[in-house]
């Protein structure tokens, strides 16, 4: 419930910034990934989530990130933190 009688009970002071990724062949272009057309897709798709916060990241500071990705296997990995495959 965000507000009650006229008053916010819950203050979001951190502003969200939305970043949506995609493993796309267009985007292996610009990140300079060489093996990108053998890549299984997984790796792909968790790739691209890296590589778009190793390019903005300096534009995230103070801020929550909300990564949006429809591959299971990205999300897995970025709610974990970590990954079975090395």
């Amino acid at each position: 419930m965000l507000s009650f009688n006229d008053i916010s009970l819950i203050l979001v002071a951190i502003p969200v910034t939305s970043v949506f990724t995609d493993a796309c062949d267009v985007g292996a272009h610009w990140c300079c990934v060489d093996d990108w057309q053998t890549m299984h897709i997984n790796l792909k798709e968790v790739e691209s989530v890296t590589l778009a916060a190793h390019r903005w990241a300096h534009l995230w500071s103070n801020k929550r990130i909300l990564i949006w990705s429809y591959n299971m296997t990205t999300v897995s990995s970025v709610n974990r933190c970590t990954s079975k495959d090395t």
